[in-house]
């Protein structure tokens, strides 16, 4: 009763608002601190560390396979004569060293660079997964329709998800002292990043089986947003002001990806992608040469590719374009708005038309007399080796007939 009498004074309706004052700037503060103190902005991993862990990678995979096929085990190309090993198919090379073969050298000890595996469709897709993944920056001629089922990454991901837990792997990385299995799960998380990325950007196709389309888990979040799994999901909670809005799918906590888009904005956490401007496909046309108007048009269809990838400068050119071309110009549209694909879709009698022909060739910045030249020689050439190929047809029934 004294207690209830007491709660009625004016000290104690002070007090307590004062308490709730504190307890709500405590909140606050805690709020601020917890996003403060999550991991800073995912910054860019190494590019060298990134080639040198897939040269780790691959010669690990090298070793471990020299085991099971056998130390001295060599095969005779009659074409080169030349004796190879499964490291001579690493390097693209003959490397004719007893390091290679020693699971205690190193790829540098037996002479192996990033150049002798830089073509490979791993180096290659990690490279453009490490762009889109730290950069935000992709290859339209890649993705994203290279990061669904059955694509490079796909592929990748499943071939990392597995060596990263590899026994195999780890024995090797034991016995040689090297760091194969870390170099295995930077890579993965490399191709991790990239998926969620993806993800965010409304993909409907994923390119590692253990996520969804249209949500993020809160792992991958973490992972585009650099916080600390563990600070997202103090975040999440609804008693906190402008809460991360989390749902449960299939019993796990995943984030819508307009939500989490909208949220990383928010927190000034968001990365926009953008295309690679890419030079590869830029026509040079009075050096080049076409067999047939077949092979001009698809040149024109690459240059005009290629320069889709250089905005905003290219606006321009493809919306003038798509006013003398509206059915040739074609335009592909990926997750998001800025993952499209362009280029165009011209036939034999498009160039055909002198008018058409000079249209083009000042949109594209092409001198239109040259363009007419091309497009005739193209013609010229392709008639002549139609009538070289019934040639040869006509003599060789002959020769039957004899």
């Amino acid at each position: 009763m004294q207690l209830v009498r007491i709660a009625h004074t004016t000290l104690a309706t002070h007090l307590i608002g004062c308490y709730i004052a504190h307890m709500n700037a405590k909140t606050d503060l805690q709020e601020s601190t917890e996003a403060h103190a999550a991991e800073s902005a995912l910054q860019p991993a190494d590019r060298n560390q990134l080639r040198s862990d897939i040269v780790t990678v691959l010669w690990a995979q090298a070793h471990i396979l020299d085991r099971i096929v056998g130390r001295d085990h060599r095969q005779y190309s009659l074409r080169e004569g030349l004796r190879t090993t499964l490291f001579d198919a690493v390097a693209g090379r003959p490397l004719g060293t007893s390091a290679a073969s020693n699971p205690q050298k190193s790829a540098s000890d037996a002479g192996v660079e990033w150049s002798d595996v830089a073509h490979t469709h791993v180096a290659q897709t990690l490279e453009a997964l490490y762009e889109f993944a730290y950069h935000g920056t992709f290859d339209p001629c890649l993705y994203p329709h290279e990061l669904g089922d059955e694509s490079h990454a796909w592929w990748l991901g499943m071939y990392l998800r597995d060596l990263a837990s590899s026994s195999s792997l780890l024995w090797q990385a034991e016995y040689s002292g090297l760091s194969e299995v870390q170099a295995a799960r930077r890579l993965l998380q490399t191709v991790e990043i990239a998926n969620a990325r993806h993800l965010l950007e409304g993909a409907t196709e994923t390119f590692l089986e253990e996520s969804d389309p249209g949500f993020l888990t809160i792992r991958e979040l973490a992972l585009v947003s650099g916080f600390k799994e563990e600070s997202l999901r103090a975040l999440a909670n609804p008693k906190r002001k402008n809460p991360l809005p989390t749902q449960s799918v299939k019993g796990t906590t995943v984030v819508a990806v307009e939500d989490a888009r909208t949220w990383l904005k928010a927190k000034g956490r968001y990365q926009p992608i953008k295309a690679k401007c890419n030079a590869n496909g830029i026509l040079n046309l009075a050096a080049a040469k076409f067999d047939t108007i077949e092979e001009l048009c698809f040149a024109l269809s690459e240059h005009v590719r290629a320069l889709g990838t250089h905005e905003p400068e290219a606006q321009a050119t493809l919306q003038a374009l798509k006013t003398r071309f509206p059915k040739a110009l074609w335009l592909v549209e990926g997750p998001n708005a800025s993952m499209a694909r362009t280029g165009l879709d011209l036939t034999a009698a498009d160039l055909e038309d002198e008018s058409r022909i000079r249209d083009l060739a000042t949109i594209l910045n092409f001198n239109p007399n040259l363009l007419m030249l091309k497009a005739d020689e193209a013609r010229l050439r392709g008639q002549l080796s139609a009538v070289e190929s019934q040639i040869k047809s006509t003599a060789a029934l002959e020769r039957t007939r004899d």
